[in-house]
């Protein structure tokens, strides 16, 4: 998938050969075909048939100005630009990876209604190469390297279809480095102005005030200073994004903000006196869809209590001034700590989908908000 952004017009259908095809797509009164009479619908459908057996018998792919082969749909599918927003190792690549491991490889959501793929063969080389044989063998994916001179956030996009509804999640994993100031976070991630959803990542570092000699183990992130100043950057950003301009800016983005590296805090949960002690996961299948907001909600309320009363409520409260679309959750992408040489027990990942899950339903790509 291109790291840049053209006008729709500029895509062209090439042949194996590389001769240009006369095909559009998708078809210009495609918004109006629920509106048209049957038969001219009939028509349209039969004619989608056959450019799509055209293609298929000339070996057919759409390409970017630059050159990129894209999804054979992709200017039917809506594209959701996802970014991870986070300084240096709060886990956002291991997130990603174990994410994608979860909703392609495994399937999680399929009691959900939601079935996901790659969605195209850079996708599916970057995830090999860089987090899917990391993971296999036990070890976190390498963290994303800082980005100099003209170099873009390189995009992983998965395919996602949830009943008559389909997108391209575009997930950009920026380095922590290259988040830690606005000109620098601007400069290399090219989709920031494109953003649909946020998912902000602080780790039990930023939790200055836990219980003195309280062992946080693996290899930690930057204090609350530098995870606020992230939250801070993004922010100062955004204010050029499009939804964010005039005199009323919209603050409807949704933002997931993860509690990442959940694990380390199982030892406080276990002595508290009140309130949960446990971390909770939401149930897979379809009833979630029922009450979906209100569950959400009360599943955020123990990493909403452990961010606050913990000293990060200055990192929560930049989260809850960017927008009033929010959820908090409580996730483990590897669900425990390494050992001596760096490798992780049996995988036990908690709640790595529920971000996901949330902004998806903040966009109403799954589920019905109206009814609930």
């Amino acid at each position: 998938m291109c790291a840049e952004f053209h006008d729709s017009r500029a895509f062209v259908l090439r042949d194996r050969a590389g001769t240009v095809l006369a095909q559009r797509n998708p078809l210009p009164v495609d918004d109006l075909i629920p509106r048209l009479p049957a038969a001219a619908q009939q028509w349209l459908h039969n004619r989608r048939v056959a450019n799509a057996r055209q293609r298929l018998e000339l070996g057919a792919n759409w390409y970017c100005p630059k050159g990129h082969q894209l999804p054979e749909d992709f200017a039917e599918t809506r594209t959701i630009v996802i970014g991870l927003i986070g300084s240096p190792q709060t886990t956002k690549t291991t997130y990603l990876g174990r994410l994608v491991s979860e909703v392609v490889d495994h399937a999680r959501l399929s009691g959900l209604g939601i079935h996901c793929t790659l969605a195209d063969d850079e996708s599916q080389d970057y995830y090999n190469k860089n987090m899917a044989r990391a993971l296999e063998q036990g070890l976190a994916p390498a963290a994303t390297q800082p980005l100099s001179g003209e170099a873009t956030t390189r995009p992983l996009v998965v395919r996602l279809v949830a009943g008559e509804e389909r997108a391209n999640l575009l997930f950009f994993d920026a380095s922590g480095e290259n988040q830690q100031s606005t000109q620098v976070l601007a400069q290399h991630n090219p989709f920031l102005h494109a953003l649909d959803a946020a998912i902000v990542f602080v780790t039990p570092k930023a939790l200055t005030d836990l219980p003195a000699g309280y062992p946080l183990t693996g290899m930690e992130a930057t204090g609350p200073r530098q995870m606020h100043q992230v939250v801070t950057n993004l922010e100062r950003v955004l204010r050029a994004h499009p939804r964010y301009q005039g005199r009323h800016p919209a603050r409807d983005l949704p933002v997931a903000l993860v509690l990442a590296k959940a694990d380390e805090l199982s030892g406080l949960l276990a002595t508290r006196t009140s309130g949960a002690r446990a971390f909770n996961s939401l149930p897979l299948d379809r009833g979630l869809y029922s009450g979906m907001q209100q569950k959400l909600d009360a599943q955020g309320d123990l990493p909403y209590d452990l961010l606050t009363s913990y000293g990060a409520r200055g990192i929560v409260e930049a989260v809850f001034n960017l927008t009033d679309v929010r959820s908090v959750h409580a996730v483990s992408a590897m669900g425990c700590s390494p050992d001596a040489e760096g490798r992780f027990a049996t995988a036990r990942p908690l709640n790595v989908t529920e971000p996901l899950l949330a902004i998806l339903w903040a966009l109403r790509i799954v589920g019905d908000r109206d009814a609930d």
